[in-house]
């Protein structure tokens, strides 16, 4: 009973300093703000101290979760405890990925397909989308909705069987809503189709990224451009591989997937961007600043040996505009999530202006408004299969 009690006291002491030496660390040596990279968020914020607050509980709660974000090893146990899921409890479903031998999936719950609800949802965004393309058309410009298959979509063959891969969501989604394009006439591309008929290469999608690749990117431009050359009379100048310089990146490439495996998954795959071999000049424009941006087409790291992330154009922009001051050549608008960034990177070299929205922060002027004032000669809308019934953000049309 005596041994019981001393090792009892033991560990209470233990306890009470690893407490107070982290507690101590934390409170003298934490980060004021910054980015929690692993799980791509920003620290939370100091809570401001207020009766309500204090009354309520929201600023405990909250005090908490800052604390948190900034206790001392944070990072280093995280690995930890994913490390040792994978490599020693070799958990199927780690920090919401399905680890495989060769992709990182996202895991996806259990869902019943509504066949009702999804034709309602396929047939209101086809009539946005008609909507759009008739004022695109009323002052003679050519309008083209691109559908790029989402990651579990592309990869469903890899999930395991006793994993839902959305494979029924899938096939239903495609069907109702090609038939309402169809019924409706909205000029659309899906890519699904068109690298099906490629044989279903396998690096278009990235291993460890929820985008395609720069090579599933490319593949993309090429379609698109030929897409659009069907519908004009003019047609536009589409680059060939001569015509672009494919670079890779010497640093690890941390994808969406393995930073939420806090990059403890073995994988190999590099950051590979394109660049145009004869200079264009071009001025940049981003998040409707006046002064010309001094981004790049990638976020381009200062060593090479620190992770790289899914940098195209710099992250996803509200509004970015690109001019090359040549009014010979029409002007172009590209909107959509962050599948349109790499397209934004040597998308521009066919026309004089190119804009490229993303609705999910640009809110200045509907999409219907913004048309309206510029009036580009070509709209691209481009978006995942996950997102293609979404009604908000980019799906915010009207």
């Amino acid at each position: 009973m005596r041994q019981k009690k001393w090792i009892q006291g033991l560990y209470v002491v233990l306890m009470v300093a690893v407490l107070t030496v982290v507690g101590g660390v934390t409170a003298t040596h934490y980060e004021k703000e910054g980015q929690l990279v692993f799980e791509n968020r920003l620290m939370e914020a100091r809570p401001a101290l207020t009766g309500e607050s204090l009354a309520g509980g929201s600023y405990f709660s909250s005090l908490e979760r800052f604390l948190c974000d900034r206790a001392a090893g944070r990072t280093t146990l995280l690995k930890l405890k994913t490390k040792v899921e994978l490599e020693v409890l070799h958990r199927p479903v780690v920090n919401g990925v399905v680890a495989g031998a060769e992709t990182l999936l996202a895991y996806q719950e259990y869902e019943a397909v509504d066949r009702e609800t999804m034709a309602a949802q396929a047939d209101e965004m086809a009539r946005r989308l008609e909507e759009l393309q008739t004022v695109v058309e009323s002052y003679g410009g050519t309008f083209l909705y691109v559908a790029v298959p989402a990651h579990y979509a592309y990869c469903e063959d890899k999930y395991p069987a006793w994993l839902n891969s959305r494979a029924d969501y899938t096939k239903t989604e495609l069907e109702l809503f090609g038939a309402a394009m169809e019924a409706r006439r909205v000029n659309w591309l899906d890519m699904g189709e068109v690298w099906e008929a490629e044989g279903h290469p396998p690096e278009y999608m990235s291993a460890v990224d929820h985008h395609y690749t720069w090579a599933g990117a490319w593949s993309t431009y090429q379609a698109v451009m030929a897409r659009l050359n069907d519908a004009r009379l003019e047609p536009l100048r589409v680059l060939g591989e001569e015509d672009v310089e494919v670079r890779e990146l010497p640093n690890p490439f941390l994808g969406s997937r393995s930073r939420k495996l806090c990059g403890q998954w073995a994988g190999d795959e590099s950051f590979r961007y394109g660049v145009l071999r004869e200079e264009l000049p071009v001025t940049r424009f981003d998040w409707g600043n006046d002064t010309p941006s001094l981004a790049g087409w990638i976020t381009q790291p200062a060593n090479d040996w620190e992770s790289v992330f899914y940098g195209y154009m710099c992250g996803d922009i509200s509004e970015t505009v690109l001019q090359t001051d040549r009014p010979e050549l029409p002007d172009a608008l590209m909107f959509g999530d962050s599948f349109t960034n790499p397209l934004e990177t040597i998308w521009y070299a066919s026309f004089d202006e190119t804009r490229s929205l993303d609705l999910r922060y640009h809110t200045e002027l509907s999409l219907l408004d913004y048309v309206e004032e510029y009036r580009p000669q070509v709209v691209v809308c481009v978006r995942d299969y996950e997102q293609m019934l979404n009604m908000y953000g980019n799906g915010s049309i009207q």
